[in-house]
């Protein structure tokens, strides 16, 4: 059996499985990520240290979405293609778009609550 009858059955899950991850790369690493920030950081009225950490979990969110932005343009280049095996190919690139969800979920979470660790903010009581 030749390399190119075993790629043939996964061809089209290959191409639909790149598309995603790079649309949801992209996605949330533009817009997801600004999105995100200005939501944030509006509540952010202040320039006390609080709200510098909590800007460092965005912009640390930001940089891994754009290394995922990357993976996934590089899962699409023909060399990837040939120097991994076709199954292993398709994981990596259905992997793309659920570390993007899940990063960008758990930055959701994490940067809202990362303004009120000192508690001398005065919404730091507000539930979030």
């Amino acid at each position: 059996m030749t390399v190119t009858a075993l790629r043939a059955p996964l061809a089209v899950p290959l191409l639909l499985a790149r598309a995603l991850g790079l649309v949801v790369a992209l996605a949330l690493a533009t817009v997801g990520s600004w999105g995100l920030g200005f939501g944030v950081m509006t509540a952010c009225t202040s320039t006390t240290a609080a709200c510098g950490v909590t800007q460092a979990v965005l912009v640390g969110g930001w940089i891994a979405q754009g290394a995922l932005l990357v993976a996934a343009v590089a899962l699409c280049l023909p060399r990837s293609a040939r120097a991994l095996p076709p199954a292993r190919l398709l994981t990596a690139t259905l992997l793309v778009p659920v570390l993007a969800g899940v990063l960008f979920a758990g930055t959701a979470w994490v940067a809202p609550r990362s303004y009120c660790l000192d508690r001398s903010v005065d919404y730091c009581g507000v539930a979030l």
